[in-house]
């Protein structure tokens, strides 16, 4: 199952051909990217995600309600690329709300990026937030569950099979992973929507990098049949354009 795309030059970048996945780097990815502009479009996924990542039902449906099972006890919480942790601070504010006890480690491998969270929400009870590489699971200490919001599609597909199979293997009560459907409706609705939105952030063109790296439903069952895991894990997809992985650990 491929990741690069060897037709993207053919058509050139704002008519993909987007039948499989690509491998086009995103300019957030860049160590050398402008600073400013890279925190402007951190700042920016706060609304971006609010208005279309859908974190929130998601999270409702697929953890709190997980967590309402065993109310009295506390979880810890991992979420892998975290970026500017605002889902980690609605996530600890919402569970305050309903009673429960919770904290959450956010992991980010950009210190550029982690630096700027701590600065923002460096106060949040609750919050730890770490700068590392978050492809070992194992490292990241016992945790109740795992979250991932746009995290998989930056890995190629031998480290999403990695990830799952050692997400399976941990005891976990649940890992959620919420990421991009590949389609034109996507691609073409973020360029209009980034243009007016988003001016003066990589969001844009990284929006459109990002869908071209994400994922098809087939594709997502297959890899989970190469690896054993479909009965483990439930693929379902969400307006607009969304993709959510949902797994069980051992716990």
């Amino acid at each position: 199952m491929p990741l690069l795309n060897p037709k993207r030059q053919q058509y050139g970048d704002f008519f993909p051909d987007l039948s499989i996945r690509d491998s086009v780097a995103e300019l957030m990815e860049d160590t050398h990217c402008n600073r400013e502009q890279l925190l402007r479009t951190v700042d920016m996924f706060r609304t971006y995600n609010r208005l279309f990542a859908r974190y929130k039902k998601v999270l409702g449906r697929w953890l709190l309600t997980d967590m309402l099972s065993s109310p009295q006890r506390s979880y810890r919480v991992a979420d892998l690329g975290s970026g500017g942790c605002d889902i980690p601070v609605w996530l600890l504010r919402k569970a305050g709300l309903m009673g429960l006890s919770i904290s959450v480690l956010a992991v980010e491998a950009d210190e550029r990026i982690a630096a700027h969270s701590r600065n923002t929400y460096g106060s949040v009870r609750g919050l730890e937030i770490l700068c590392r590489d978050a492809q070992d699971l194992t490292a990241l200490g016992p945790v109740d569950y795992i979250l991932g919001n746009h995290f998989l599609h930056h890995l190629d597909y031998a480290l999403i099979e990695q990830l799952l199979l050692q997400a399976v293997r941990m005891p976990l009560r649940r890992f959620i992973f919420m990421d991009l459907l590949r389609s034109y409706p996507a691609f073409y609705f973020h360029s209009a929507v980034a243009a007016f939105l988003c001016r003066g952030t990589f969001i844009g063109e990284d929006g459109r990098r990002s869908i071209r790296r994400g994922f098809k439903v087939a594709e997502v069952k297959s890899l989970l049949h190469r690896v054993g895991i479909q009965d483990r894990v439930q693929v379902h997809t969400m307006l607009p354009a969304r993709i959510v992985i949902v797994g069980h650990g051992t716990a």
